[in-house]
């Protein structure tokens, strides 16, 4: 009994799910402080993932508690090792074959991506190894593939929804008389989490890198409890390490009180790092700098069309972003490539459309198209559409299109005289 309460402490330290749902609101994913705290998040889901397996073996009481606790052990260890060998040679020669065959599709990528998650969890519960460890590798996996982007984006209201439903059962599954005896001891936990937790945090990185401002944002962003907290405290429950009512409360109460305050402070957390004395300038360079394009010409549809329209641009000096939902037609072209659909405002965003000079959608696709147009006109972001049809040309002109490529024949040549009357292009 004396080894649970490590596992609670683990639990209030580290940080995951919700850390990075709050810093991807915050547009600070591929900053400096963001890059750090989910590098940071990586190795502590590895390690939560592991201890995860410790329950079982530390459920049996007396003298065979040692015994039962290193067969766990030595059982886990096993099952995670030919886990992370099945999926290490799945990851190089099955996934990429398979999801190559299907990329065209993204709704059967999607698809076959969570039958792969799912695969690998059981395997995981199979094995005697944390679900949790399974659900990591099979991600892990598949950030490997040139389709990762793709599947984060489609896979993240999914994620949203998973996380709304564990806050709901959460509460639902709360004493509510247990944790009004507990309010006072929820309290001083969460002030420790929110302010001992980020300190220790933004010291390490300071050390580390010397930039202030990077260290206050990372140790902010890290300053919540996490719902592996709660995970462990449930599975020490399940496996009768401990009957207390008082304990499930407690978590729940710290995890409600720091998720809630994070909740306000990541996205603030620029601005009151700012006012901090000491602080380095917001507009100083980051610790990694920002690779997001700007200045550039967005492509969609990587058709003939929008092959030529990108080499074209290419060949004028000029910084294109190329778009298409087959990564195939994405090959060899020179320019930066963006996987998936351009009706998703994630895959826009990923292509720096509001920062672009110029966006061209090239497919033969009404409803996209006019999606494009609609949605760079709203932004100010001037836009030549293929009109494959000649009777679309006024459609998208009364959508507020700068220009309409009429045919194959002259859209890198019209494309290039409108950029010269828009000013875009020298």
């Amino acid at each position: 009994m004396r080894s649970f309460p490590i596992l609670v402490d683990l639990g209030l330290v580290v940080t995951a799910a919700t850390a990075v749902l709050l810093l991807d609101r915050a547009g600070g994913v591929g900053s400096a402080h963001g890059r750090l705290a989910i590098g940071v998040l990586l190795v502590q889901d590895v390690i939560v993932a592991v201890v995860l397996t410790l329950p079982g073996g530390l459920a049996t009481e007396g003298t065979a508690e040692i015994g039962a606790l290193s067969l766990a052990l030595v059982r886990a260890a096993l099952g995670m090792a030919a886990l992370g060998g099945a999926t290490w040679a799945a990851s190089r020669w099955l996934l990429p074959r398979l999801l190559d065959r299907i990329a065209p599709s993204s709704e059967t990528l999607f698809v076959v991506s969570l039958t792969w998650c799912f695969l690998l969890i059981l395997g995981a519960e199979w094995l005697h190894a944390s679900i949790e460890l399974g659900a990591f590798l099979a991600g892990l996996a598949l950030a490997q593939l040139d389709y990762a982007h793709e599947l984060a984006r489609r896979v993240r209201p999914l994620a949203d929804f998973f996380l709304a439903v564990f806050f709901v059962s959460l509460g639902a599954g709360m004493d509510v008389g247990a944790a009004m005896t507990v309010w006072p001891q929820a309290l001083v936990l969460s002030a420790f989490v929110l302010l001992f937790k980020p300190a220790l945090v933004a010291g390490l990185v300071l050390r580390r890198s010397g930039d202030r401002r990077t260290a206050l944002l990372t140790g902010l962003t890290l300053g919540q409890m996490s719902e592996f907290g709660f995970i462990l405290v449930g599975l020490a429950v399940a496996s009768g390490l401990t009957e207390s009512p008082q304990l499930q409360a407690l978590t729940a109460l710290v995890g409600l009180v720091t998720i809630g305050v994070s909740a306000v402070i990541v996205p603030a957390a620029p601005a009151l790092v700012a006012r901090v004395r000491g602080a380095a300038d917001p507009s100083a360079p980051s610790l990694v700098p920002d690779h997001t394009p700007s200045g550039h010409i967005v492509v969609v549809g990587m058709n003939t069309l929008g092959r030529l329209i990108v080499s074209g641009f290419a060949a004028r000096g000029e910084r294109v972003v190329a778009v298409d939902t087959d990564p195939t037609k994405l090959a060899g072209l020179p320019a930066v490539t963006v996987f998936g659909s351009a009706d998703s405002a994630a895959v826009l965003r990923e292509a720096g459309v509001e920062r672009a000079k110029l966006v061209v959608a090239a497919p033969r696709i009404e409803d996209t198209n006019a999606l494009l147009a609609y949605r760079c006109t709203r932004m100010y972001i001037p836009i030549s559409v293929h009109a494959f049809d000649p009777s679309l040309a006024d459609e998208l002109l009364e959508l507020g299109v700068d220009h309409v490529m009429i045919s194959k024949v002259d859209g890198i040549r019209l494309v290039e005289v409108e950029l010269h009357r828009l000013g875009v292009m020298g």
